[in-house]
């Protein structure tokens, strides 16, 4: 029977003990499972940067009814800001952490909606759809 003790003689390191929890052995505290709970970074993504900010103020500033919108940590991206003005359009920009979008929220008199409860408006859906062409590829 394998367990998370190594024998301390062993070349190799993760070879298992031969005699199970006899003396020289040494054990590690060793968390099982398939779902161990760490931290998810997205793998291939930047973080934010000053212009990312700047370009989030410029639209809070340059439209009427901008909502937010937090979009989590993925496996290509890292925490993210969709702002929506009142007629559908909208911008994603990255942010360094949920707490600094709520920063930034509270800073600019708008409220931030969590996507994965509430998801997107129907209107940025529309603005997209009727856009399409002017935006590039989406």
């Amino acid at each position: 029977m394998w367990s998370p003790c190594t024998n301390a003689a062993s070349p190799l390191p993760d070879e298992p003990p031969t005699s199970g929890h006899a003396e020289g052995l040494q054990c590690k505290n060793v968390r099982m499972g398939l779902f161990n709970r760490r931290k998810r970074h997205a793998a291939w993504d930047r973080g934010s940067t000053r212009e990312d900010l700047k370009h989030l103020e410029e639209f809070t500033r340059t439209h009427k009814g901008v909502e937010a919108y937090l979009e989590p940590v993925t496996m290509a991206t890292e925490t993210t800001v969709v702002l929506v003005a009142h007629d559908g359009e909208w911008t994603r920009r990255r942010v360094e952490s949920p707490q600094e979008a709520t920063d930034l929220a509270t800073k600019w008199s708008i409220p931030l909606y969590d996507t994965q409860k509430v998801g997107y408006p129907p209107r940025m859906r529309e603005w997209t759809r009727t856009h399409k062409d002017d935006r590039g590829t989406l």
